[in-house]
C-alpha cells in the first residue's frame, strides 16, 4: 500500500483543496485535534466523503506510545 502526505496549513486549504485527493481516504490531524476540524469541516464543505478526523493528533498519538517518524 502507498501513502502520501501532504501538510497544508488549515488556514490555506479552502485555497488548495483540489489538491486533496477525492478519490483516496484522507485522514488529517494537528497537534490538538482544533484545526484538523476546521480542516475536516472544509472538506465535507467541498463535498469530501472519505475524511478521516484524527480528533486525538498528534498530541493522543504520542501519549497512546505510537511511533513518530521525522
Amino acid at each position: 500500500m502507498f501513502l502520501s502526505a501532504k501538510n497544508i496549513p488549515v488556514q490555506d486549504l479552502a485555497g488548495q483543496v483540489a489538491d486533496v485527493p477525492k478519490d483516496k481516504k484522507v485522514f488529517v490531524y494537528c497537534e490538538s485535534g482544533v484545526r484538523s476540524t476546521k480542516a475536516t469541516k472544509i472538506l465535507v464543505d467541498a463535498g469530501y466523503t472519505n475524511i478521516v478526523n484524527m480528533k486525538a493528533s498528534m498530541r493522543g498519538w504520542r501519549n497512546a506510545g505510537f511511533e513518530i517518524e521525522k
